[in-house]
């Protein structure tokens, strides 16, 4: 624990399992409260951990001083090769890791492929941050054991108490050390005007965990009836999406991509023909082993990005049954003894209770475990969120945030008056005169869609050839490299402000010697990539302001369930009406003007948002919240309309299976 800025190790140990929880776990509760009281803040590693144990003993634990070292662990490794790299501890045995070399074509690449190292990512649970902090080695397969002991929920022996007892204190001591060492290390690589404030934005950090702690406990309800068939059904899916892909690519393109092993009995990717196709319809497209195309998630992405609707294009089929095959994977039984199914996640009470994965990003985004978390698997399966009877979630989102941040940020007027027209994208057409001054949503629908691909493609940096791809994808319309190319310049001259400052971000990112957010969140100073250095701060402010608005409602009394990118979801009974609904409109908007004047942006606008909200006895309707200005949808349940027609085909196979269901 902390006092001030003095180490303190408390000792005392209580047993609170069974019933000692009623003696113990009272006089724990107590302790604690005190300790709270007299000033002292609460270090952890995962205050979310801790959380749901100190809500189990009745202790309100959002009311505490927070450091959570499993935070502040990969803070310290964003982009640190001293720390992300060299001796580490993955998967308990001992590994030498270097970074990964420079792309092919730096100047200061390596000439060949020989003596690179190990390219695997630093793991950030506690034994690997213990052996690499402190060159302690755990026995993590003790871990594990005890770990068990306590999951199977006894009865213990006296022998097993005392081993539990002795397990828990054998992390908590290694704590003070690790922060020791963090706090060194930011002390010599901070400015001292940054230092001074990194305690104060660790302990909005652990506050935040524990915030999100609170979004666990409360967990999101799911349909377990559909879940059941859709697990009874999963071969059925696979062999569909698979056949109606071939037939969508044979179509197009004149031959299918995947072949059906008779062995096997499964369907098998042609990678060589995937490569002549991509490679002839994409030149630049990236190669991998064998100089085979790459189609991992990340390569997809550049060249789809609209995860949702599915157009008969490859890259998008092959995004299409990479984002199955994923979403259905966390159904089945894990092979892999680490790895965790959904039924994991969800509990007796059919409510889910997900990892958040809070701050795994470099900007501190929140990467969530998609095994727990159904809103990351292909849009057709949200339906399975689905309140109770007499309960609706509601959900609000921000309107073209990362515009408008992105405006703020680079005080840009231009993006501004665009954002502030209602729709920057046709906005952007009249600026640069590609569209007449009359031109809306619904009388240049193409035209639109190609310059929000373009907007959105700019923000993230991409340059001509993967512009061309990701406009060709997203509307269906074949662009070339020469018009993308042209489209970027009129982009650059209609935002020259945004353009000036979005270079500056590796200039100064570069002589600092570390990116830093308006919270304190830390990239530190060898990332050697400036496209990932300069989208950190408008993808980071972002978060920030999500994080603040949970802040923000929580509260306010409203039960946020999650987030999602840039939107917030909460959860209430019908009876109520949409007065939380309403708080979480104002917390969202208190957020923003929180954040964005932190900034420095001396005026700050308002942000639209749209408000959407399901559950059984909602109907479709349409209207607007309390603030008289943001729309509100309601539906009786959810179904993305980029999904309809993937819902519609897979439907069938959410029906309830009677017979032959698998065991929950």
């Amino acid at each position: 624990m902390l006092e001030g800025s003095n180490l303190q190790h408390i000792s005392p140990r209580w047993w609170t399992a069974g019933d000692a929880i009623e003696t113990q776990g009272r006089m724990l509760k107590q302790h604690i409260m005190s300790l709270h009281t007299m000033g002292y803040t609460f270090v952890a590693f995962s205050v979310e951990a801790e959380s749901r144990y100190l809500h189990a003993i009745g202790v309100d634990y959002t009311k505490l001083r927070w450091i959570d070292l499993w935070v502040e662990y990969q803070m310290l490794l964003n982009k640190n090769n001293e720390y992300a790299y060299g001796k580490q501890l993955i998967k308990g045995r001992e590994t030498f890791t270097r970074p990964p070399p420079p792309k092919r074509g730096h100047p200061d690449g390596p000439d060949d492929d020989e003596d690179r190292g190990t390219l695997q990512p630093a793991e950030t649970s506690l034994v690997a941050a213990t052996y690499k902090l402190l060159g302690k080695h755990r026995d993590s397969e003790h871990k594990k054991q005890m770990r068990d002991l306590i999951i199977n929920g006894g009865p213990f022996s006296e022998q097993d108490k005392h081993a539990i007892l002795e397990y828990c204190a054998d992390d908590v001591e290694d704590l003070p050390p690790i922060l020791d060492i963090i706090l060194d290390h930011h002390q010599k690589k901070l400015s001292a005007k940054d230092f001074a404030k990194m305690y104060g934005q660790m302990l909005a950090r652990g506050d935040y965990a524990a915030r999100s702690a609170q979004m666990v406990i409360l967990g999101y309800p799911a349909d377990i009836p559909k879940i059941r068939a859709l697990m009874e059904n999963i071969p059925e899916i696979k062999n569909e999406v698979s056949v109606d892909a071939n037939n969508v690519i044979h179509n197009a393109y004149g031959f299918k991509p995947l072949v059906f092993d008779k062995k096997q009995f499964k369907f098998k990717k042609n990678m060589k023909a995937i490569t002549t196709a991509l490679v002839s319809e994409y030149p630049e497209w990236p190669l991998g082993a064998n100089n085979l195309a790459s189609i991992s998630e990340d390569t997809l992405k550049s060249y789809t990005s609209d995860r949702h609707s599915f157009k008969p294009t490859l890259p998008s089929q092959l995004s299409r049954l990479q984002q199955v095959d994923s979403a259905l994977r966390g159904f089945e039984k894990q092979r892999d003894p680490r790895k965790r199914s959904f039924v994991e996640f969800c509990g007796p009470d059919g409510r889910v209770r997900p990892f958040f994965g809070i701050y795994r990003s470099q900007s501190s985004r929140s990467q969530p475990s998609a095994s727990g978390f159904l809103f990351l698997k292909s849009a057709w399966i949200r339906i399975l969120v689905q309140p109770h009877e007499d309960c609706y979630i509601g959900a609000i989102d921000y309107g073209a945030q990362e515009f408008l941040v992105a405006a703020c940020l680079s005080n840009d007027m231009a993006m501004m008056a665009d954002y502030a027209s209602g729709d920057p994208y046709i906005a952007f057409g009249k600026r640069t005169g590609a569209l007449p001054a009359d031109a809306t949503k619904k009388t240049h629908k193409l035209q639109r869609e190609i310059f929000k691909a373009l907007i959105l493609g700019t923000l993230y940096g991409l340059g001509a050839v993967k512009m061309a791809a990701k406009i060709t994808s997203d509307t269906e319309t074949y662009c070339s490299v020469d018009q993308a190319r042209e489209y970027i310049r009129l982009f650059r001259t209609a935002y020259p402000d945004y353009i000036t400052w979005r270079a500056g971000i590796a200039t100064e990112y570069s002589v600092r010697g570390y990116l830093q957010l308006v919270d304190g969140w830390t990239m530190w100073g060898d990332n050697d990539n400036p496209l990932s250095v300069q989208n950190c701060p408008v993808q980071g402010t972002g978060a920030v302001v999500m994080r603040r608005a949970v802040a923000r409602a929580q509260d306010k009394g409203v039960r946020v369930i999650k987030t999602l990118h840039d939107a917030l979801y909460h959860e209430d009974q019908v009876a109520n009406g949409f007065q939380y609904l309403d708080k979480m409109c104002h917390a969202m908007q208190e957020a923003w003007h929180e954040v964005m004047g932190e900034c420095g942006f001396p005026s700050v606008p308002d942000i639209r948002m749209e408000a959407f909200a399901w559950g059984p006895l909602l109907t479709e309707t349409k209207g607007v919240l309390a603030d008289g200005v943001t729309p509100l949808e309601t539906a009786d349940c959810y179904i993305d309309e980029r999904a309809v027609d993937e819902y519609n085909r897979y439907k069938k196979y959410l029906e309830p299976v009677v017979d032959h269901m698998p065991d929950w």
